[in-house]
């Protein structure tokens, strides 16, 4: 799917705030090509197309995990944003070209649109975060984090420590 300006932007804005904290990020729509999401439930078992369960714009790596997951969204829909969250929670694998690495007790990011004035839309994503907060304890994430473009920096300064 082709990204569009809004996206490019916010995806571009922070791969350059990451590389300032000191990390490496690797992200999508670009030479490295997509991060696909993968379900490991075999121990030797192939990763491929029957397996891949979402994708995602950027992560940051530890060691030979996964640390942080950062998935960038314009739809704020409560059953998209679940489903973001459902998905990446129910995955332990990620793939960035040949490189394989475990997603195990990860930090996802869901960078979202700053919602219209009056709009319901940041009462709605906090339902989200109280519905869902309980169910992901026993999944690939730690937590997750929904956030605006410019509330991103803020709150992955209080999440890397």
């Amino acid at each position: 799917m082709a990204e569009g300006d809004w996206h490019r932007g916010v995806r571009e804005g922070i791969i350059e705030f990451l590389e300032k904290q000191g990390h490496n990020p690797m992200y999508s729509h670009s030479k490295q090509g997509d991060i696909p999401l993968y379900r490991v439930e075999n121990p030797g078992e192939r990763i491929g197309s029957r397996n891949k369960l979402s994708d995602v714009d950027i992560i940051i790596t530890e060691d030979d995990g996964v640390k942080y997951l950062i998935e960038i969204e314009k739809s704020t829909r409560p059953k998209h944003i679940m489903g973001v969250i459902s998905a990446t929670n129910s995955i332990n694998r990620c793939k960035v070209g040949e490189d394989i690495f475990k997603v195990k007790n990860s930090m996802l990011f869901i960078v979202v649109k700053e919602p219209k004035e009056k709009s319901g839309k940041p009462e709605q994503l906090e339902l989200i975060k109280r519905a869902i907060r309980n169910n992901i304890k026993k999944g690939s994430i730690s937590d997750f984090i929904i956030c605006t473009e410019n509330e991103f920096q803020k709150k992955f300064l209080e999440g890397d420590k």
